[in-house]
């Protein structure tokens, strides 16, 4: 009997210990599925919150880890993605699925036929999608807009969104309208109309929020600084925020403002080209030639085939009066 009732009491607690841990677990798969959802409207600031929250999960802290992965990409901060990436503790379908949609996410393209057809077998409809969603991205950054536009078909093919339609998920609806305007991003006033169309439709789209406030800060500045100032209240870790915040403020004649953004920037990474870019063309608006040419010289140091470096010190050069070796940058910025 006292066997009887010692085998009664380890099931007893075997159960309890199975209803604790699941119990445990339910808010982060919860937490999971919300970041998905985020993710696929682009809300990258709610994803990465939500994310936080599974990385200790027994259930899901590995496809919360990877999701944090893709969440980076798709914000354009390569190295953190990369470095989350090699973390990754288990190998598998997932994780190839994960390094592949960055790699072409990151604009390197050149495989996707060979690990397409290599993967045919082990890929969902989902899986398809993400992988098109990628390389759509990857296209937009390679400046292919040959391979975007057939990838863009396939995916309206496999979603059922058309561009002219009003139907479907607004979400997804969204990203297409946002995929118009990086396709039209040479003729600004359209790309602005499919961004603010792309906003209107989905307004927790981070991603064309961005990129709408970068188009407009030639055209009207002071809309472009509030929607970045928005923007960098949900992610003020996301650089590429603040240094687009930091060009709007020396648009506007604010240039302490802007140098205060920046020098947060350099603190973190000294060797940032975009940022002392920017810095540099600070320099040159508050008429700091040495200044200026100092910074500039650094980011050429770092990037020395960087058109948009050696055009800004051409014009720095030639502020300077040294007409000749500004002369000689203009020819090394043409293509």
């Amino acid at each position: 009997m006292l066997r009887q009732n010692n085998k009664r009491l380890l099931y007893l607690l075997i159960w309890v210990a199975i209803g604790g841990l699941c119990i445990r677990e339910v808010p982060p798969l919860i937490h999971l599925q919300s970041a998905k959802t985020a993710l696929a409207r682009r809300e990258l600031s709610r994803a990465d919150a939500l994310l936080r929250r599974c990385q200790n999960s027994w259930l899901c802290g590995h496809e919360s880890h990877l999701l944090s992965v893709r969440s980076a990409a798709l914000a354009g901060e390569w190295q953190k993605a990369e470095a989350l990436l090699r973390k990754t503790t288990q190998t598998g379908k997932r994780t190839q699925l994960e390094d592949a949609l960055l790699m072409f996410r990151s604009g390197d393209t050149s495989r996707a036929e060979t690990w397409l057809i290599a993967s045919e077998d082990l890929l969902g409809d989902t899986q398809v999608v993400d992988l098109l969603e990628a390389l759509i991205d990857g296209a937009v950054r390679d400046r292919d807009p040959e391979l975007a536009q057939s990838c863009l078909g396939l995916w309206t093919q496999m979603t059922g969104i058309e561009p002219d339609s009003g139907d479907g998920n607004a979400a997804a609806r969204s990203k297409l309208a946002a995929w118009q305007g990086d396709l039209t991003w040479s003729m600004a006033d359209v790309a602005i109309e499919f961004f603010r169309r792309a906003v209107e439709l989905e307004p927790r789209n981070e991603s064309a929020e961005l990129k709408l406030a970068i188009l407009l800060i030639e055209y009207d500045c002071a809309e472009a600084r509030r929607r970045l100032r928005v923007l960098a209240q949900k992610s003020p870790d996301l650089g590429v925020i603040r240094l687009q915040l930091a060009g709007c403020e020396r648009e506007l004649g604010n240039f302490e403002v802007a140098s205060q953004l920046l020098d947060v920037l350099l603190k973190q990474n000294p060797a940032d080209v975009p940022v002392l870019l920017e810095r540099g063309q600070l320099s040159l608006d508050e008429s700091k030639l040495d200044e200026a040419e100092e910074w500039l010289r650094k980011a050429e140091k770092q990037e020395p085939g960087n058109r948009a470096v050696l055009r800004s010190l051409a014009r720095c050069l030639q502020l300077a009066g040294r007409v000749e070796e500004a002369a000689g940058y203009r020819r090394k910025a043409t293509p």
